[in-house]
C-alpha cells in the first residue's frame, strides 16, 4: 500500500489506558502517543492516521501510520520511542539501521520488543512534514522488508523472556523510572496538567509509559500514576467519596453498576452529560476516560490525563449534538468514540 493511499484527517492522538491489564494506560488534534498490538493503533505523537494492509505475496497483515512531523524522522523517533528495557514497550538498539527505500526515500528500520512480542518497523521520511510507519509481526517481516527495501535490514535478536510484563491482577510494586526524556521537558511526569474542582491532572509524559508508582487519595488506591482511569477514580473518591477503581477504561461503561454508577450510553439517551460526570470510550485495546468539566449547547469540555500529556488535557473539547431527542458525543479521537456517561447512583 502506498502512501499516498492513505486517507488524510485532523491531527489525532491515541491515547492508551490501562489499567487491571495495568491501571490504565493509554489522539486528538495537535496531540501526542498507541498500542502495543496488531489489533488496535500505538500511541504515537502527532498521528494523523492509521491503516492496515497485507503484502504483496503471502497477504500478511501489516500496519500504517501516518505522521505529520517537523522535526525530522530521527528527533521523531527519539520522542516516540525507548531503549529502556524495564518497559514493555521499547526497541532494541542494536536493530535500528538508517536506510532507503525502493523509492529513494531515507528510512529507519528497526525492532520493537511489546509485552513480549518482537515488531518489525519502519519509519520512511515520506515528505517534508510526513513521516509513515510500516509495522509488522518479526517473523513475518520478510517479504514487507523486501517489498520496500528490497533487502532485510538485520537479523531478529533474541527477546529476553524474563523482563517485566504488565499483568492484569498484578499489584502495584516498586517505582519505575520514567523515560529519561520525560524528566527535562515541561510537561514531565508528574507536572500538572490542569485542575478541576481542586482535584489536579498529571502528565504521564508519554502515552506508551506505564508506571510501577501507585497512587492513592485518603488511604484508597487510585490506580497507577498517571494513567486516565487514576484521575477518574481520583475524582470521584475525592468528590463524591465513591470508590470506582478497578479495570481497564474500556471496561467501565459496561461495568457501571457495579461501580455504583448510573449510565447513559452515547447517542441513545435524552439524559444531556452534566459536569462531574466520568465520560469513557471502548476504543482501542485499553479505551479512555476522563472527566466532564463543562457542557455548552453543542460542546462537551472535558479534564482528562494520558492523552496529550500536556495542558490541552485540562480542557479537551469535544462536539455535542442532539439528534430526534438523543445526545451524541463525539469522539474523543478517531479511534476512541465516547460510549457512555456516568454518574453517581
Amino acid at each position: 500500500m502506498k502512501t499516498n493511499q492513505l486517507l488524510m484527517s485532523s491531527a489525532l492522538i491515541l491515547n492508551f489506558c490501562l489499567s487491571g491489564a495495568a491501571f490504565s494506560q493509554s489522539m486528538e488534534e495537535d496531540s501526542q502517543p498507541v498500542e502495543e498490538s496488531s489489533d488496535s493503533a500505538m500511541l504515537l505523537g502527532n498521528m494523523v492516521d492509521h491503516r492496515s494492509g497485507v503484502t504483496d505475496t503471502d497477504e500478511k497483515p501489516y500496519e500504517i501510520y501516518q505522521i505529520m512531523s517537523i522535526t525530522g524522522i530521527r528527533s521523531w523517533f527519539d520522542n516516540n520511542f525507548n531503549t529502556d528495557a524495564t518497559l514493555p514497550v521499547h526497541y532494541l538498539s542494536e536493530t535500528v539501521q538508517e536506510v532507503t527505500t525502493l523509492e529513494g526515500k531515507p528510512a529507519l528500520a528497526f525492532k520493537t520488543s511489546e509485552y513480549e512480542k518482537l515488531m518489525q518497523n519502519l519509519l520512511v521520511d515520506d515528505s517534508e512534514s510526513q513521516l509513515v510507519l510500516y509495522r509488522i509481526v518479526a517473523e513475518d517481516s520478510s517479504k514487507l522488508l523486501m517489498q520496500m527495501l528490497g533487502f532485510i535490514p538485520a537479523e531478529t535478536p533474541s527477546v529476553d523472556t524474563g523482563r517485566r510484563a504488565i499483568q492484569a491482577n498484578r499489584q502495584p510494586t516498586a517505582a519505575a523510572n520514567p523515560p529519561a526524556s520525560c524528566q527535562n521537558n515541561k510537561y514531565r511526569f508528574g507536572a500538572i496538567t490542569g485542575t478541576y474542582n481542586g482535584v489536579p491532572a498529571y502528565s504521564n509524559c508519554q502515552s506508551i509509559y506505564v508506571s510501577d508508582q501507585p497512587s492513592s487519595y485518603s488511604g484508597y488506591t487510585t490506580g497507577w500514576k498517571w494513567q486516565c482511569v487514576e484521575y477518574v477514580a481520583r475524582y470521584f473518591k475525592a468528590i463524591f467519596n465513591k470508590k470506582i477503581a478497578g479495570g481497564d477504561a474500556n471496561s467501565y461503561c459496561a461495568r457501571a453498576s457495579e461501580k455504583g454508577l448510573k449510565k447513559s450510553d452515547n447517542g441513545k439517551t435524552s439524559d444531556k452529560p452534566q459536569p462531574g460526570n466520568v465520560i469513557c470510550s471502548n476504543g482501542g485495546k485499553h479505551g479512555h476516560c476522563a472527566i466532564i468539566r463543562a457542557v455548552g449547547s453543542d460542546y462537551v469540555e472535558v479534564i482528562e490525563q494520558n492523552f496529550n500529556n500536556s495542558s490541552s488535557d485540562a480542557n479537551h473539547r469535544l462536539s455535542l449534538k442532539k439528534i430526534d431527542g438523543k445526545y451524541k458525543v463525539g469522539d474523543f479521537s478517531k479511534s476512541h468514540p465516547v460510549a457512555c456517561w456516568m454518574w453517581p447512583k
